[in-house]
C-alpha cells in the first residue's frame, strides 16, 4: 500500500469515527415530560440520583411545590401561604424551597 493510499484510508477512518462516534454519556439521558395533573404550568427545578424531581406547579388556586418519583406526584404546600416552591432535593429525599406569604 502506498503512502498516499494509507493517508486516504486514515482520513476515511477518522471521518467515519467522527460521524458515528457519540459521547459515552449520551446514552444515559432520557427526556421526560413532567406535567402535574390539573396544573396550568409545571416547572422542574431539581432532581436527585434516585430520579425524584421537585419543582413548582400553578393552578387556579396559586403556586404549589411538588415532588414526584416516576408517575406519582405529591403536593408541597407551606400552611397558610400564597405560594410554595421546591428548588432542590438531596440523595436522602430532603427538599429545600421557599414560600410567599403575600406581604411586602
Amino acid at each position: 500500500m502506498t503512502r498516499e493510499n494509507r493517508m486516504k484510508l486514515l482520513l476515511t477512518v477518522s471521518v467515519l469515527t467522527l460521524i458515528f462516534a457519540r459521547p459515552a454519556w449520551a446514552s444515559f439521558y432520557v427526556y421526560t415530560s413532567i406535567d402535574f395533573p390539573g396544573a396550568t404550568g409545571t416547572f422542574a427545578f431539581g432532581v436527585n440520583d434516585a430520579g425524584q424531581v421537585v419543582g413548582e406547579y400553578v393552578d387556579t388556586t396559586g403556586s404549589h411545590g411538588f415532588s414526584t418519583l416516576e408517575s406519582s406526584f405529591s403536593t408541597i404546600d407551606f400552611p397558610k401561604q400564597m405560594g410554595t416552591q421546591a428548588f432542590g432535593i438531596n440523595g436522602v429525599g430532603q427538599i429545600v424551597g421557599d414560600y410567599t406569604d403575600g406581604s411586602f
